[in-house]
C-alpha cells in the first residue's frame, strides 16, 4: 500500500519561543482516511500548515508522495495531486459559481466536465450555478469549496472541518462520496471536531493535545481503553413485568449495577460470564431474547474520558 504522507519528529515554534508542535510523527496510506482530533488550540491546524509547507518546521522530515513540501519545486508536484480545504476558507463573492469552478478547472488543467456535473448534482448546486457566491449561505459556500478541491480527482485530500455549515443530508451525501473516493484509492487527512465525521469516515484517529500526539488508533480502540466499566445490553422481544426481571437480577453477586427500561436490560460488569448466565436464566424462564451485546461509549464520550485522564 502506497504511503501518501510520511512525517516524522516534527517540531514547530513561533518566533523560536512558543513550542506549538513537539515530536509529531504521522502517516497516511492510499485509500485510508485519518482523523486529526484534539481540543481547540491543540496544534491541529498548525500541523496541517506545516505538512503543506505553508509553515516551516523547526525540526523534522516531511514527504508527500515522496516529495518534500518544504522545497518550492517539489511542492508544486504535490499540490497538483492533492486537494486542500482550510478551515474558514474564503470564496470570491463577486464571481458566479460557474466562474469559480472555471478558475479551478484552469488551475488544475481539467478539461473533462463530467466530474463537475457529477459534483454539481451531488452537492445540489445546479440551481445556483449562474449565481454569485456572495449571496450563498454558509453551507452552500462550503459545498462550492468542497467541489473545487475535488474536480481534478486528487490522490490526497487534506481538509480542516470539511462539513462545517452543512445540513444533515448534505453531510451524509458528502461522507458517502468520500467513501467512494477512498475505495478508488484517495487518502484523506481530516482535522475535525465533528464526531459523526470521525465515526462514519475515519479508519484511524490521531489525537493531539498541547502539540503532542497522545493517542493513535481506531475509534474502537479509544472506546475500549476509556470504558470505565463494560456495559452489556439484553433486549427482550417484548416488555414483561419489571418485578419478574428484578427477581433474577437481584440475585447477581457483588451488587452489580443494572437498569431496566421497558424490554431493555443494562448490566455494568467486568464479568462477561455473569451476563451470559443472566441471559441463560432469561431463556430458562421462557423469555425470548431479541439482542445481546456489549455497548461501547460513543466516540464523543471516549474522547472526553481520554482527555480528562491526561
Amino acid at each position: 500500500m502506497d504511503k501518501h504522507i510520511d512525517a516524522s519528529n516534527i517540531d514547530f515554534t513561533y518566533d523560536n519561543k512558543q513550542l506549538v508542535l513537539h515530536n509529531v510523527s504521522l502517516s497516511t496510506y492510499q485509500g485510508e482516511s485519518v482523523g486529526l482530533v484534539g481540543p481547540n488550540g491543540a496544534g491541529k491546524t498548525t500541523l496541517v500548515r506545516v505538512l503543506l509547507g505553508i509553515l516551516y518546521p523547526t525540526k523534522g522530515n516531511i514527504q508527500i508522495f515522496e516529495y518534500n513540501p518544504l522545497d518550492k519545486k517539489e511542492r508544486e508536484k504535490i499540490y497538483g495531486q492533492m486537494g486542500y480545504l482550510p478551515e474558514g476558507a474564503q470564496v470570491y463573492p463577486q464571481l458566479t459559481l460557474e466562474q469559480y469552478i472555471e478558475l479551478f478547472k484552469t488551475l488544475h488543467e481539467v478539461e473533462d466536465n463530467s466530474i463537475v456535473e457529477e459534483l454539481l448534482e451531488m452537492f445540489d448546486l445546479q440551481d445556483v450555478f449562474k449565481k454569485k457566491l456572495g449571496i450563498f449561505s454558509k453551507g452552500t459556500k462550503q459545498k462550492a469549496k468542497l467541489l473545487t478541491i475535488l474536480i481534478h480527482s486528487p490522490r490526497l485530500l487534506i481538509m480542516d472541518e470539511p462539513t462545517d455549515g452543512l445540513d444533515i443530508a448534505s453531510k451524509e451525501e458528502t461522507i458517502e462520496y468520500m467513501r467512494k473516493l477512498k475505495k478508488e484509492g484517495t487518502s484523506m487527512l481530516i482535522a475535525t471536531h465533528d464526531p459523526y465525521v470521525v465515526e462514519s469516515l475515519c479508519d484511524r484517529i490521531i489525537m493531539i493535545n498541547k502539540g503532542e500526539i497522545v493517542f493513535e488508533g481506531t475509534t474502537k480502540q479509544l472506546q475500549d481503553i476509556t470504558q470505565n466499566e463494560p456495559c452489556y445490553v439484553i433486549e427482550l422481544m417484548k416488555e414483561i413485568e419489571k418485578e419478574k426481571l428484578e427477581e433474577i437480577l437481584n440475585n447477581l453477586p457483588n451488587s452489580q449495577k443494572f437498569s431496566i427500561e421497558g424490554a431493555t436490560i443494562k448490566i455494568w460488569t467486568d464479568d462477561e460470564n455473569l451476563v451470559k448466565d443472566v441471559y441463560k436464566k432469561f431463556v430458562d424462564k421462557g423469555l425470548i431474547v431479541k439482542n445481546f451485546e456489549r455497548v461501547l461509549p460513543t466516540f464523543s464520550q471516549a474522547y472526553k474520558n481520554f482527555l480528562e485522564k491526561l
